[in-house]
């Protein structure tokens, strides 16, 4: 079996140094082509916190203290619910994500022209609709990825008002059944410290209930505005390039290591 040298290819490439030149010339053109045409992705972000009457009334509180195991104070208190949890599990969750498909597929023009169905768009939300909870400062983060940069704003913005509509109507619900479920305890034969503590409860659930139906109400407190990276996020010229020019050079070192190959046999 033939062999070749570093020698061979030295040789090669001294004789034939202009190909050379022309080759890697063509290859960083065709790499700056094709990363330019790459579809570009854009990012936007908003950082928010929670209104703090939330806090003050107990609202979005599903569980006030959740003990497994230890029933200590301690291991209580690090396993509460905070409010800020609960809006965490669900603005993270597979349920937010379709609502916030249907929504942008259903107000915004651009991302009906952009994607081929509505299973493509619902596809690229899970992927890129991006949300973070800062567990000391109690604040949240969302980010969300656009193909049109001039639209990326708007998008974003209906996404945050799908979380206020959304989480104010599931809060509603929850304390409108409760509301009901205490006026008939209420209103059946109790000991009368007990009645007093239904009575308590009602009044709390029906505060709670008029505070987030009120006109100026707003359950979500933007920190920043809207903040959109005015390049994109993907994909990365340069690393596109430099993996682009990778790829080229093995191509030309297989294909000059062939052709020595092939060289050598003939002259065998």
């Amino acid at each position: 079996m033939n062999k070749l040298a570093i020698t061979d290819y030295l040789r090669w490439l001294s004789r034939h140094w202009l190909l050379l030149l022309i080759y890697f010339g063509s290859g960083i053109v065709l790499a700056y082509f094709y990363a330019s045409h790459l579809p570009k992705i854009y990012r936007a972000s908003v950082l928010f916190t929670l209104n703090p009457a939330v806090y003050q009334q107990g609202i979005l509180r599903e569980v006030d203290d959740t003990v497994l195991g230890i029933n200590s104070a301690y291991a209580s208190k690090a396993l509460t619910r905070r409010p800020e949890v609960r809006v965490a599990f669900y603005a993270s969750s597979p349920k937010f994500a379709s609502l916030v498909s249907d929504e942008l597929y259903r107000k915004q023009k651009n991302v009906r022209s952009t994607f081929d169905s509505y299973t493509d768009f619902e596809m690229f939300t899970r992927k890129y609709l991006h949300y973070y909870r800062f567990e000391y400062d109690e604040s949240h983060i969302i980010h969300w990825h656009s193909y049109q940069l001039s639209n990326i704003k708007d998008e974003l913005t209906t996404i945050l008002e799908s979380l206020e509509q959304s989480l104010l109507k599931e809060i509603s619900e929850d304390l409108k059944f409760q509301i009901i479920i205490l006026k008939e305890l209420l209103n059946e034969d109790h000991i009368e410290d007990f009645s007093k503590i239904i009575a308590y409860q009602l009044t709390i659930a029906e505060t709670r209930l008029k505070l987030i139906t009120s006109k100026n109400f707003s359950l979500i407190n933007i920190i920043t505005g809207i903040e959109v990276n005015t390049g994109p996020v993907y994909p990365k010229k340069n690393w596109v390039i430099v993996t682009f020019l990778v790829f080229w050079i093995i191509i030309g070192v297989t294909g000059l290591n062939l052709y020595l190959l092939r060289k050598v046999e003939k002259s065998t």
